[in-house]
């Protein structure tokens, strides 16, 4: 073979390669990103209506949580309280907390000096309250860990 030849199958190598590259980046994109950047725009626009319509400011701190119910979770700024609020699937407001409570750095100790180190804490709205939980896996169990807004402990999951 001379090396005009091998330059040819070099070229067709590489452009085949680079081709299928593209492919598989396309195929990833569309079946991972684009739901997950849906998924968050349509998040946003939930968080903004319920805003809009209960005449609220944000507060840097949405969270849907799924528990037996979902719930979405909220800091908001209203009549120029700060306060937490939770919204049922059906955007109706089910409960309100003005006052203060532990910060989540804090709570991520408690939960690693009482449990396992977690990666985050969230606030949530079970039992028709304000707490927060923490969620630890291992190979074997799955761990949820519920603190009051003050710190207590509350319960713990272990599935």
């Amino acid at each position: 073979m001379d090396t005009k030849n091998k330059k040819h199958y070099l070229f067709i190598g590489v452009s085949t390669v680079v081709i299928v590259f593209l492919i598989v980046m396309i195929i990833l994109i569309n079946m991972v990103h684009t739901p997950y950047s849906k998924h968050q725009q349509q998040g946003q626009s939930l968080r903004n209506e319920l805003l809009s319509s209960n005449k609220m400011q944000y507060d840097h701190y949405f969270y849907p949580y799924y528990g037996e119910k979902t719930y979405y979770i909220m800091k908001v700024k209203q009549d120029g309280k700060k306060k937490l609020v939770a919204f049922d699937e059906k955007k109706k407001l089910v409960g309100s907390y003005e006052g203060n409570y532990m910060s989540d750095a804090r709570i991520k100790e408690k939960v690693k000096k009482e449990h396992h180190e977690v990666k985050a804490v969230h606030i949530c709205y079970e039992d028709d309250k304000f707490m927060y939980y923490a969620k630890y896996q291992n190979k074997n169990h799955l761990y949820y860990y519920f603190y009051s807004l003050e710190g207590d402990f509350v319960k713990s999951y272990n599935l």
